[in-house]
């Protein structure tokens, strides 16, 4: 019995793990092609195309990655303790 309760736990985190890393990769792209479209818009910059989305990308990382573990690993974590909490003394 105890067998069956880890082997769903680690199936539900390989789930989250990838619905995580599914979700950041796609901010990224998305990131990543609107500072792309940012340095189009203006032409007078003063760094270089690459330079400017560099820099873009690593402002952008440092408030990605624990925004994404809250909602995909927190959430989903919390409801289950709030839901086994009730329904084990509601």
């Amino acid at each position: 019995m105890m067998f069956a309760w880890v082997l769903r736990i680690l199936i539900v985190f390989a789930v989250l793990t990838a619905i995580y890393l599914a979700l950041s990769a796609y901010q990224r792209w998305e990131e990543n092609r609107r500072l792309q479209n940012e340095y189009d818009a203006d032409p007078d910059q003063e760094v270089d195309r690459d330079t400017f989305i560099a820099r873009g990308m690593q402002e952008y990382e440092g408030s990605l990655k624990r925004n994404l573990l809250i909602g995909v690993y927190g959430l989903p974590i919390a409801a289950f303790i709030v839901l086994f909490l009730l329904a084990e003394y509601g």
